[in-house]
């Protein structure tokens, strides 16, 4: 299988774990294709962006945002799991290579934005 045909399998693997509260595992699961096709893209189309714009609460409790461009500012820093083994380092280093936005997920009608 090439990487385009293992796209879809794997970003459905992806939300339905994030949808379905599963602890994270470095997705490994795979979930079956019945359950794959509870996701529903609207006419198998994503959209391809340039910026992300994150939205946050600073330590101050006061709402605050970044912008993510991956052609100009694309690196980014996150919380690395509790579950990582000892001695490892705290954050998760990236930089991000694009943004696509499905028109819609129908799961429950949830939006969802992939940075990949």
């Amino acid at each position: 299988m090439h990487a385009t045909q293992e796209f879809m399998p794997k970003l459905k693997d992806h939300l339905l774990g994030r949808l379905l509260s599963h602890k994270f595992d470095g997705d490994d699961h795979n979930f079956s294709e019945q359950e794959r096709n509870t996701i529903q893209i609207q006419n198998n189309t994503i959209y391809q962006h340039a910026t992300v714009r994150i939205n946050y609460t600073t330590y101050d409790l006061q709402r605050d945002y970044d912008t993510v461009n991956s052609q100009t500012h694309p690196f980014v820093m996150l919380h690395a799991p509790e579950e990582t083994p000892i001695n490892s380092h705290p954050f998760w280093y990236a930089a991000v290579r694009g943004h696509s936005v499905p028109p819609s997920v129908n799961f429950r009608f949830t939006p969802a934005s992939l940075l990949y």
